[in-house]
């Protein structure tokens, strides 16, 4: 399985093991939800001494959360990115064995040139120690939400330092998640909470106005976007998952807090960055 997976508590440090409602501790319900896939609500926000992110700069970090995703084998249900932040519906899927072909394909695709020039000359010289060490080390990124976040929120950070001439994190706090219940009602509440997210954030902005979005790209005629919803809302067609999110996105408006997502006690988790 692999290691450093985003559910963690400071708990697990402790001589108190806090156990939930189902008398499960902090480490059996992490283990539980490790091994099945999983989906999470994730978020973030900048600064607030920041100002918000430029169109350019909203562009740049969804290319980076794809190709983080991408990296770590980790797929994006839905997911908005505006001025304030970025907020998300990932899944993670069950962990499975990775073929030495997929690693070396994942190292070489990723990693940058330098390191790509390592990697060669290990091959080279037939260092297969190293060379494990390195597989090694990116299959633990594989299929890992913590990982997923630090790769693409650290790169972004850098790219933004460095066009804006200052240093440190340009996000507010460690990154929030939520594993959402996989379940019609609830995939809905995340979906709409996801999409009008910004709109609470800026009264300014409407649904239509937000270019960084899988909901626009839907609207804009997506199938990709569109299979996805339908597939998690388990709807028979996009017209029929329009006309419900429309009137849920009218309800979620009005709420700032997270919405019911399901039986899981998110107070035993909490996230590591």
């Amino acid at each position: 399985m692999p290691s450093g997976r985003t559910l963690v508590t400071r708990a697990a440090d402790s001589h108190v093991v806090p156990r939930n409602q189902k008398g499960e501790s902090v480490r059996e319900a992490r283990i539980l939800i490790e091994s099945v896939e999983t989906f999470y609500h994730v978020s973030n926000e900048i600064k607030p001494s920041l100002l918000g992110f430029t169109e350019n700069e909203q562009a740049e970090l969804e290319y980076f959360i794809f190709d983080a995703a991408n990296f770590c084998q980790i797929e994006i249900i839905a997911y908005t990115v505006y001025p304030q932040g970025y907020v998300m519906l990932v899944k993670t899927p069950a962990p499975y064995d990775v073929s030495g072909d997929i690693l070396e394909k994942q190292v070489k695709s990723y990693l940058r040139t330098p390191q790509r020039l390592i990697y060669k000359r290990l091959r080279n010289n037939m260092k297969s120690e190293r060379l494990n060490e390195l597989k090694e080390r990116i299959r633990d990124k594989l299929f890992n939400l913590r990982e997923f976040v630090i790769l693409f929120a650290s790169r972004f950070s850098l790219s933004y330092n460095k066009q804006h001439h200052r240093k440190g994190s340009v996000w507010e706090h460690r990154f929030k998640s939520y594993v959402v219940e996989k379940n019609v009602e609830f995939m809905m509440n995340a979906i709409s909470y996801i999409h009008t997210r910004a709109l609470v954030m800026n009264t300014k902005v409407d649904l239509s106005g937000l270019r960084y979005s899988s909901w626009t790209k839907a609207l804009e005629g997506s199938q990709k976007w569109r299979k996805k919803y339908n597939s998690v809302i388990e709807a028979r067609n996009w017209k029929f998952v329009k006309m419900k999110m429309d009137s849920m996105f009218i309800v979620m408006t009005k709420r700032k807090n997270i919405p019911n997502y399901g039986s899981v006690d998110q107070a035993l988790v909490e996230n590591v960055v």
